[in-house]
């Protein structure tokens, strides 16, 4: 009741009464903005060429005061839901924190491999250019065994697609590697 009645005293702003610390959170704003008003406009203390620092400072304080508050609700012992998750649901924007299955802890290892893979394959290919007068190596057609060493290169290659995800690519870079 007592958070309602605090919120309804400033005449200039409509807040949301079942937002915690909504009324101290818009207090703030109120006499932020006032002192800033009554030394731009009423005292003419602040030049019209220091009016956009003062704004900048005077946003930066509200900013301070408001993580401030918000860190103190968020941390006190009985708070169950964070105050951003609160103000999400209440405009109907909250969208839960998914593990959306991001690769970040896999790709190392992946490009990893795939460097392995390129390795040995350039390796092999090397291997067979340079015993390529070899009868044995004549026997196994050295064009076919070069042909495998590249298939290889390739496979080890698409591995750098399968890495790719929305938390390192755009949607249309995401589509764009997975069709390749």
């Amino acid at each position: 009741v007592q958070s309602i009645v605090g919120n309804l005293v400033s005449k200039n702003v409509v807040v949301e009464a079942r937002f915690p610390k909504a009324g101290e959170i818009m207090s703030v704003l109120d006499r932020r903005v006032n002192e800033y008003l009554v030394r731009a406009v009423v005292d003419r203390s602040i030049s019209d060429a220091d009016k956009p620092k003062e704004r900048l400072w005077t946003a930066n304080q509200i900013s301070n005061e408001w993580k401030t508050i918000i860190k103190e609700y968020d941390q006190r012992g009985d708070t169950v839901v964070p105050i951003l998750e609160i103000y999400q649901r209440l405009r109907g924007v909250y969208v839960p924190n998914e593990d959306k299955n991001y690769l970040t802890k896999v790709r190392p290892v992946g490009l990893t491999l795939m460097v392995i893979i390129w390795t040995i394959g350039m390796y092999c290919a090397a291997w067979v250019f340079w015993k390529r007068k070899k009868a044995v190596v004549r026997a196994s057609q050295p064009f076919f065994l070069v042909l495998i060493c590249v298939g290889t290169f390739i496979l080890g290659t698409s591995i750098y697609a399968m890495g790719i995800d929305d938390s390192v690519a755009s949607y249309d870079g995401c589509s764009a590697a997975c069709m390749a």
